[in-house]
């Protein structure tokens, strides 16, 4: 069986650098990827062509990766549109990517459709392994505003929309946490826990480290963590990002406490603040 290896959680969290990574340990990348721009310069490493599956059905239920609501993941759509959809992934996974190791998958918009994306796996018989890549919420907030002009409360919502979900839907597959933090201190030790947890046929050589050193450069890193005013975020969401973000830190030591986030969950699904950021906006980068 080969693996497949999902970067999910929030975007702007550091799974381009890892996929990055992870392809230069030898795993294996999309045949067509999106082309660099100014807000990854260094390139996404996500497959144009599933960008565009997720587009489209993500906008055919009244969606975007701009909505922060749980509205599309709180229940299924119907069979045949379900069926489809899953035709589409698995021919896609079937011959979207490079022929050597495990596929590297990072496409932000997976995290919220990823119960269709592993029924393709399944169909398939690939082996679903799982990273969740998290990074502090203030400095994701500060490149949404930066790149797509969003408000600290808006990109709060989808933070913890993204991870919320991706625990959620990830509880039953081989999976492991990481942060963006702890990607650029030492990216060989993430490599080599995600090698090891996940147990990858990925490996991490002398010309794997060079390649990694001419990439992974701390310049990089435009956004450092700032307090992001509660006001303007609003109480109740800026405690919840705050409590999710505290889990996740304890779950890339090993302690997942799962309670918690669903009850967390609950609460901002109950909510008027997952309402107010269901919202669609014309969808252009990451």
């Amino acid at each position: 069986m080969r693996d497949v290896i999902f970067l999910l959680g929030m975007g702007r969290s550091g799974s381009s650098a890892l996929a990055r990574v992870l392809s230069l340990c030898g795993g294996a990348l999309p045949l067509d990827v999106l082309s660099p721009n100014f807000a990854n310069p260094t390139g996404y490493w996500e497959p144009a062509q599933a960008v565009a599956l997720n587009d489209a059905f993500l906008r055919e239920h009244g969606s975007s990766w701009y909505d922060g609501s749980l509205a599309l993941q709180t229940g299924l759509v119907g069979a045949a549109e379900r069926a489809d959809f899953i035709a589409d992934i698995a021919e896609f996974l079937s011959s979207g990517f490079e022929d050597r190791g495990p596929i590297v998958l990072k496409e932000p918009r997976i995290a919220a459709l990823l119960p269709y994306w592993t029924a393709a796996t399944a169909e398939l018989g690939l082996l679903v392994k799982v990273i969740q890549m998290f990074r502090e919420p203030g400095e994701v907030a500060d490149s949404l505003a930066e790149r797509d002009g969003l408000s600290a409360a808006h990109s709060f919502a989808l933070w913890l929309k993204y991870n919320l979900v991706t625990e959620r839907d990830t509880r039953d597959v081989r999976r492991i946490f990481v942060s963006y933090d702890g990607l650029m201190q030492d990216w060989e030790i993430v490599a080599a826990l995600c090698i090891a947890q996940l147990e990858l046929d990925l490996t991490i050589g002398g010309e794997t480290k060079r390649a990694v050193a001419n990439f992974l450069s701390p310049a990089l890193r435009h956004h450092r963590s700032a307090a992001t005013d509660a006001h303007a975020v609003g109480a109740p969401l800026a405690g919840w990002v705050r409590r999710v973000y505290g889990i996740l830190q304890e779950a890339e030591a090993g302690r997942v406490h799962t309670p918690e986030l669903d009850a967390i969950r609950a609460d901002y699904v109950s909510s008027r603040h997952a309402a107010q950021y269901c919202l669609v906006r014309p969808v252009g980068s990451r």
